[in-house]
C-alpha cells in the first residue's frame, strides 16, 4: 500500500466531505487554530488573513473574542462546499446578529484589492470580514497589504506548500506576521495511520488517486523552517505539541476515515462481505491499541510555525 498518496486539501473533493469534516474533525481541529491565534497574537492586527478556513467554527471564535476592534478579516478557502458551510455558519450565529460586525461574500474574487475593502468607512462598523474562493497557491490580494496571515492545516495538504510559502510572504507587509499549523511527525499521527493499516493487514491495498504527498510531509521541523527561511522569511520559529483527537467511540474515526478523499474509493468498492471483514478487525485492533482499558490516546501531532517577514 502506497501511504505517500493522498487527496490534496484544494480538489473539490475536500468539499464533498465538509458534514463529516464539521461533526467529527472540526471541535478537533479547532484548537490548532485557537494555538494559532494566541502564538501568533493575532488579536493585535488590523489586516488579517487567513486562508484554507474551512467551515468556520474557528473563524467565528477569533471574530467573537479575539479580533481586534476596528481589524479586517480575510477568510478563505478553494472547496465550494466548505465555504457554503462557513457562510451559513456565520448567518445562523448570533454575530449575524451584531450590527457592529459585518460580513460580506466576495463574489469575483480575483483581483481583490484590499485597501478599498480596509479604507471604506462605515458608521458603526467594528470588525469586518470578508470571505472569499481562493487557492492558497495563488492569492487575489496584491502585494504587502497584510500585517498577519494564518494557516491552520493546510500547508501541508496543497500542491505544492513553497508557492504558499512564496505567496504569503508576498503579500505581507514588511515586519508582519505569519502563523502555521501542519501535521506533525507521523508516527505522532496514529489517527492517520490505524485505518490504512488495518487495510493493509487484510491483504487490501488502496490505490492512490493522485500524486500528492502524506499529509504529514512536513512534520520535519529543520526541513520546513529552511523552506521558510527560502522564501525570505527573516525569523521562523517552531514548535512540536499535541492536540486532543475528540471522538464519541470507535466508529467516528471509521466514519471519518471512510468518507475521506484517500480511502473514500476503497470502501465504495467493497462488498458486504469485505466490509464485515474490515469492520470486525478493525474494531479488534482499535480496542487493543485504543480502547477504554489501555492509556494510549489516538495520537495528533502538530508542528507550529511563526514566522516574520
Amino acid at each position: 500500500m502506497d501511504t505517500k498518496k493522498i487527496c490534496n486539501r484544494n480538489d473539490e473533493e475536500w468539499g464533498d466531505f465538509v458534514t463529516r469534516y464539521e461533526t467529527i474533525l472540526e471541535n478537533t481541529a479547532i484548537q490548532s487554530s485557537v494555538i494559532l491565534y494566541s502564538v501568533a497574537n493575532a488579536k493585535d492586527y488590523l489586516r488579517v488573513c487567513e486562508v484554507g478556513v474551512g467551515c468556520g467554527l474557528a473563524a467565528r471564535m477569533f471574530v467573537t473574542g479575539i479580533m481586534k476592534k476596528g481589524a479586517t478579516y480575510f477568510a478563505s478557502d478553494l472547496a465550494d462546499g466548505m465555504n457554503k458551510s462557513f457562510t451559513e455558519g456565520f448567518k445562523s450565529s448570533d454575530l449575524a446578529l451584531n450590527p457592529k460586525i459585518k460580513y460580506e461574500w466576495i463574489e469575483e474574487a480575483k483581483d481583490v484589492d484590499v485597501s478599498d475593502y480596509v479604507e471604506k468607512e462605515e458608521r458603526g462598523i467594528e470588525r469586518r470580514i470578508f470571505h472569499l474562493k481562493a487557492n492558497n497557491e495563488k492569492l487575489p490580494y496584491s502585494d504587502e497589504v497584510f500585517d498577519c496571515y494564518l494557516s491552520s492545516l493546510s500547508l501541508n495538504l496543497v500542491d505544492n506548500h513553497k508557492n504558499q510559502l512564496s505567496e504569503c510572504f508576498r503579500v505581507l507587509q514588511k515586519g508582519a506576521v505569519a502563523g502555521f499549523t501542519v501535521l506533525g511527525r507521523i508516527e505522532k499521527c496514529n489517527y492517520v495511520t490505524l485505518v490504512p493499516e488495518v487495510i493493509q493487514s487484510l491483504g487490501h491495498e488502496i490505490k492512490p488517486i493522485t500524486t500528492h504527498k502524506h499529509p504529514a510531509h512536513l512534520g520535519d521541523r529543520k526541513a520546513l523552517e529552511n523552506d521558510f527561511r527560502e522564501a525570505g522569511f527573516s525569523s521562523v520559529k517552531s514548535y512540536y505539541t499535541n492536540i486532543n483527537f475528540i471522538l464519541k467511540d470507535q466508529l467516528d474515526l471509521y466514519k471519518f476515515m471512510a468518507d475521506a478523499p484517500p480511502t473514500k474509493h476503497f470502501f465504495e468498492n467493497l462488498d458486504d462481505e469485505q466490509m464485515e471483514e474490515f469492520m470486525t478487525e478493525y474494531k479488534k485492533q482499535y480496542n487493543e491499541r485504543f480502547g477504554l482499558e489501555t492509556s494510549d490516546p489516538l495520537e495528533w501531532e502538530i508542528l507550529v510555525v511563526i514566522a516574520i517577514k
